[in-house]
């Protein structure tokens, strides 16, 4: 047995044996869930409190994180976000107590391409700031979230159009396309002086100028940018969030501010992760967004649900030395 796999069973046991003792520790499964240090992180689907992934949150003490806005309320939120709780989960596994709701957008810029539908007229691709962005008729929310835009305005799958400057919250596939589930139009017309915003890791570093993995050859010049929780500044590799302006030929962002990002989870003993298979091997051996998970031993919903890349899954379980060791996976496709 190799030392990794000793360290997850040692975790995982000492983790049940605390359960079972009765102590304040809590188990793997659903039922029962609890503690401070409960993370889900999926799509809004639903309010009347806040669903993810199948959960009804109270929220009336928690706080909220909305694009950087500490002071951000409920109504902030909206269908479609891709969102992280911290909270407790009942034990009937569907109800439950947020402490914390936050939100940030995978990009927001200017429509530069619009393709056409696919056959079956579900699908069709954008590009935004050189990133391949999938929208789906049935799946994609669309909303306005501009005042000044005209109350007649349509905003849909039918309906987006270049030079749009739209914000977008989704899942990255294994292709690096961009799976929206929700778009907002912030402006009819995209403006130089719009704020543009994007993530991803950081490439080709020189100097102070780079690009981002996925975008394409958009590249970034962060000479004049604040630079936020990079304590060794910026660096190949680095996942980061760029604010700034485009220049006239939308091929260089002028950034104003670039901060960190990490999406690693801590070890918990609860975990419920939403999003799109990538880096598949094996059932041990796949990744969604930038966690590492296991599922060989995982029950699955439906029993013919098979792991492979592109899938789009709720995993459950517990985050042991930084690998989801599912119990759980559910086909959200």
């Amino acid at each position: 047995m190799n030392t990794q796999l000793t360290k997850i069973i040692l975790s995982m046991v000492t983790a049940l044996t605390i359960v079972a003792c009765g102590g304040s520790g809590v188990g793997i499964g659903l039922a029962g869930i609890g503690g401070s240090g409960f993370i889900a992180s999926g799509s809004i689907s639903g309010f009347g409190s806040v669903f993810v992934n199948g959960v009804e949150y109270e929220t009336d003490s928690a706080t909220f994180d909305v694009d950087g806005n500490l002071d951000g309320i409920e109504s902030d939120l909206a269908i479609g976000m891709i969102v992280q709780v911290s909270g407790t989960i009942n034990d009937d596994g569907v109800t439950g107590t947020a402490t914390s709701i936050s939100f940030d957008e995978e990009l927001q810029g200017p429509v530069s391409a619009v393709g056409a539908a696919d056959a079956d007229g579900i699908k069709r691709s954008l590009t935004i700031l050189g990133l391949t962005v999938i929208i789906d008729s049935s799946s994609t929310t669309f909303d306005i979230d501009n005042d000044s835009i005209p109350a007649n305005t349509v905003f849909d799958f039918d309906t987006i159009a270049l030079k749009n400057n739209v914000e977008v919250s989704g899942f990255f596939d294994t292709n690096g396309n961009l799976q929206a589930t929700r778009i907002e139009l912030k402006d009819i017309d995209f403006d130089p002086s719009n704020v543009i915003e994007v993530e991803g890791i950081i490439t080709g570093l020189s100097g102070t100028t780079f690009s981002l993995d996925n975008f394409g050859s958009l590249m970034i010049n962060a000479v004049a940018a604040s630079l936020d929780d990079l304590p060794n500044g910026l660096e190949d590799g680095q996942l980061v969030e760029v604010k700034g302006n485009l220049d006239a030929g939308e091929t260089t962002l002028t950034a104003t501010k670039v901060e960190g990002e990490d999406n690693s989870a801590d070890d918990t003993d609860e975990f419920e992760l939403e999003g799109i298979i990538t880096d598949y091997v094996d059932d041990s051996n796949f990744k969604i967004g930038e966690i590492m998970i296991d599922a060989s031993n995982a029950s699955r919903e439906p029993t013919s649900l098979i792991l492979e890349n592109d899938a789009h899954v709720e995993v459950e379980g517990a985050i042991v030395n930084g690998i989801l060791i599912a119990t759980e996976v559910e086909s959200e496709g």
